[in-house]
C-alpha cells in the first residue's frame, strides 16, 4: 500500500512539473509573439500564436491571452493593408486610364454585364491573325483566326528563333468553324489559363520577327505575326494587368475594412475610430 501511495506521489509531482514546464514554454511563445508584433512582423507573430493553441490546448488563460494578441495583430495588419491598397489604387487607375486612350469600349447592355476593351487598330474581321480584347475586370482573351483550306487547328504557337510559347488546346465553345465550298473560316478563343503565357511572350519580344503556327488539326499552318498585331496584343496584355490590379486593390480595401469591423468588438474598440478618416 505504501508503495502505491509513493508511486502516486511521484506521478503527481511529475505531472505538475510537466504542467509547469508547459506554462513556461507557452509564455515564451506568447512573449515571442509580442516581440514580433512590436516589430511589425505580423505573419510570424500569428504563427507563434497558433503554436500556443496547437501545443498547449489545456492552458486556457494563456490561450485567451494569445487570442487577444491575435486580434491586435489582425487589426494592425488590416489597417496597414488598407492604407497600402488605398495608396496604390490611384496609381494603378492612372496607368490603366493612360492605356485606355488607345482602346475602344464595347458592351451590349441587353446581353452583357461586363464590357470589353479592344485596341483601336484591331479589326474584327481578320482572315488570318491574332487579335485580343480585355474585359473591365482585366480578363484577357486572344482570338486566333484562320481562313483557307480546312485546318481544324486547336493550338496557337508563337516563336522567335528557338524560343516559343503556345496555348493550351482550345475545345468546346472556344472553337468555331464554318466551311463552304472547300473554304474554311476558323476561330479559336483562348482565355487564362489557356493563353498559357503567349501574351507575355509577345509583349516581351515586341521588336523581334515572330512566327505563328496553328497546330492540332489535320495539318499545321504558319505565318509571320505583323507588328500591328504584336502591338495590339502587347497593349492589351499591359491593360489587363493594370485592370486586374485595380480590381485586386479594391477587393483588398473592402477585405481590410471588413476585418477591422469584425476584430474591433473583440478588443472593445469602435471600428469607426480605427478606420482612416476617408473611410468612416
Amino acid at each position: 500500500m505504501k508503495k502505491v501511495v509513493f508511486i502516486s506521489l511521484i506521478l503527481v509531482t511529475f505531472l505538475a512539473s510537466c504542467k509547469k514546464d508547459d506554462t513556461v514554454r507557452a509564455k515564451e511563445y506568447l512573449k515571442k509573439a509580442e516581440q514580433l508584433f512590436a516589430q511589425g512582423n505580423y505573419n510570424s507573430a500569428k504563427l507563434s500564436l497558433d503554436s500556443i493553441h496547437l501545443l498547449f490546448p489545456r492552458l486556457i488563460p494563456i490561450r485567451q491571452a494569445a487570442d487577444t494578441l491575435m486580434y491586435k495583430v489582425e487589426l494592425a495588419e488590416a489597417k496597414r493593408n488598407l492604407i497600402f491598397a488605398d495608396k496604390m489604387l490611384p496609381l494603378h487607375k492612372h496607368l490603366a486610364d493612360s492605356l485606355l486612350r488607345s482602346f475602344r469600349y464595347e458592351k451590349n447592355a441587353k446581353y452583357e454585364d461586363v464590357g470589353r476593351y479592344i485596341y483601336k487598330t484591331q479589326s474584327g474581321t481578320n482572315r488570318i491573325g491574332l487579335r485580343a480584347y480585355v474585359t473591365e475586370l482585366g480578363e484577357m482573351t486572344i482570338v486566333s483566326s484562320y481562313t483557307g483550306s480546312p485546318l481544324g487547328f486547336s493550338k496557337t504557337k508563337v516563336s522567335v528563333n528557338d524560343l516559343f510559347a503556345e496555348t493550351v488546346a482550345g475545345s468546346g465553345d472556344s472553337r468555331t468553324a464554318f466551311t463552304h465550298q472547300g473554304q474554311s473560316w476558323e476561330n479559336v478563343s483562348y482565355t487564362d489559363p489557356e493563353i498559357n503565357g503567349v501574351d507575355n511572350f509577345i509583349a516581351h519580344n515586341l521588336t523581334a520577327k515572330m512566327v505563328v503556327a496553328l497546330e492540332g488539326g489535320k495539318r499545321s499552318y504558319s505565318y509571320v505575326l505583323s507588328q500591328a498585331e504584336k502591338q495590339a496584343i502587347t497593349q492589351s496584355y499591359y491593360l489587363a494587368e493594370m485592370l486586374r490590379n485595380v480590381v485586386r486593390l479594391k477587393k483588398d480595401i473592402e477585405k481590410a475594412k471588413n476585418k477591422i469591423t469584425i476584430v474591433c468588438p473583440h478588443l472593445r474598440l469602435n471600428p469607426q475610430d480605427q478606420l482612416p478618416e476617408k473611410f468612416r
